[in-house]
């Protein structure tokens, strides 16, 4: 009897051991994590060494302008085409070009390295020319990219194997991730002036002094029309010296062209100043976009291409770009690519494209004229016209970090901590409310103690 009572005891322990044994495990998890019970593991985590990243200066804006409730709110940070109503734009074309594309049943199978079928071809036509010669004579070697960010990040990758200068020179200032795209590539960051805030205007001897101080084949990213952030573009006269500059120093020179055609509405005449560079024997690597001028900003369209001294240079460079693209991101995504190469292979769909481009060229050109307006009779103790002589999609409103914030706080409109305005945000509704809460920030900075007053000439 003492025994069963023993054996019974036993088996109760045994069960009660394992059920509470199991769910521990079960809370646990693998690893330590927490499981279905509940329970978090006194583990310490393999990643609590990582510290917060910065926020992005464009995103968070962004963020911060969805979060806010105010039905008023603007959102003239993002760097996006807007239409007359401030509301993001499909191309007619591309529509166009869909509704073909749907016809055609086409599969989901992977791109070749190089790209889709045609579009490196189309595109590097676009760029330097169907007349070019080293389009003739197979010099260029040309990649479809990850749009303008990839084809940068590519283009620092293999400038890091392959270059002899570890060196790369951006303007004072650039668009921020033009430094975290470099620097994560391995290359060292250095800047060259590019803009005067007292005369709010290019620092055109600044500039080419710089680029004749910096060492014997240093690599220059250059901003090949519409920059990014100021607006200010050299004129072309200043475009020939600098081209003479690079040249007597030898430097390799990347194109950064983001906004080819939605600067003068041309294409061929915004990348006049690109082709003059290859013109004059510069080997010159260009980093083209199709985000803005097709308003593909999710599709990640683009292309990376170099101007090499033959043929056979050519083959080995694009044969680098090819391994290099495999082992970061295998091939590129193939709708937007469809997309792009349908328009510019169909002449009637490449001919709505232009309209399209001049569309948008006119309504920001407009807009920046209306902004110009409404400020100076706003405040006409400033002299606002810089904002007129600006270029592209961009400005720089002359607010300082602290009015920035306050203009979001104050009247829900969002603009970028240094002050960079996106025309393209702008509309004829908002413009002058745009306009009376720019100079009442000014005002109120002037009548303050606030040492971040607006920056004047």
């Amino acid at each position: 009897m003492a025994r069963a009572w023993v054996w019974t005891v036993w088996l109760v322990c045994a069960l009660i051991f394992l059920f509470f044994g199991h769910q521990g495990r079960v809370g646990m998890g693998i690893g330590g994590r927490e499981g279905r019970g509940g329970r978090t593991s006194t583990r310490c985590s393999g990643w609590s060494h990582v510290p917060m990243a910065p926020r992005d200066p464009v995103l968070g804006v962004t963020e911060a302008y969805n979060k806010d409730p105010r039905p008023e709110k603007i959102n003239l940070g993002v760097g996006a085409y807007r239409d007359a109503a401030g509301k993001p734009w499909v191309l007619p074309s591309v529509r166009m070009a869909e509704k073909l594309i749907f016809r055609r049943n086409i599969t989901h199978e992977y791109a070749p390295l190089r790209g889709t079928n045609g579009l490196v071809e189309r595109s590097i036509q676009i760029v330097y020319g169907h007349e070019s010669p080293q389009i003739k004579h197979n010099c260029i070697a040309a990649i479809q990219s990850l749009s303008g960010t990839g084809a940068l990040r590519l283009c620092g990758e293999f400038l890091s194997r392959f270059s002899k200068s570890q060196e790369v020179y951006v303007s004072n200032p650039t668009w921020e991730n033009h430094i975290s795209i470099f620097r994560d590539a391995g290359l060292e960051v250095q800047r060259y002036r590019y803009y005067d805030n007292k005369t709010r205007s290019l620092d055109f001897e600044g500039m080419v002094e710089d680029l004749s101080k910096a060492p014997q084949g240093s690599i220059i990213v250059i901003q090949a029309l519409g920059h990014n952030p100021t607006g200010i573009d050299p004129t072309w006269s200043q475009w020939k010296q600098i081209c003479q500059c690079c040249k007597n120093k030898k430097h390799l020179i990347i194109f950064d062209l983001a906004y080819q055609g939605m600067v003068s509405g041309d294409l061929d005449k915004d990348v006049q100043p690109l082709r003059h560079f290859v013109q004059r024997g510069h080997q010159v690597a260009v980093c083209q976009s199709y985000s803005k001028n097709f308003g593909l900003y999710g599709e990640r369209v683009g292309t990376l291409s170099f101007v090499c001294k033959d043929a056979v240079e050519a083959q080995k460079v694009e044969s680098q770009l090819k391994t290099l693209a495999r082992s970061m991101y295998s091939s590129s995504p193939i709708y937007g690519a469809i997309i792009v190469n349908t328009i510019l292979s169909n002449p009637q769909l490449k001919k709505q494209w232009r309209k399209d481009l001049q569309a948008m060229a006119i309504r920001i050109t407009n807009m920046r004229s209306a902004l110009t307006e409404a400020l100076q009779s706003n405040d006409n103790r400033v002299d606002w016209s810089h904002i007129n002589k600006t270029t592209g999609m961009f400005c720089y409103s002359g607010l300082s970090t602290e009015q920035a914030k306050s203009l979001a706080v104050r009247h829900s409109i969002y603009v970028l901590d240094t002050g960079r305005i996106s025309i393209a945000g702008i509309t004829d509704e908002n413009v002058f409310r745009i306009a009376s809460a720019i100079a009442g920030i000014r005002r109120y900075s002037q009548y303050t103690n606030d040492p971040n007053r607006m920056r004047t000439p």
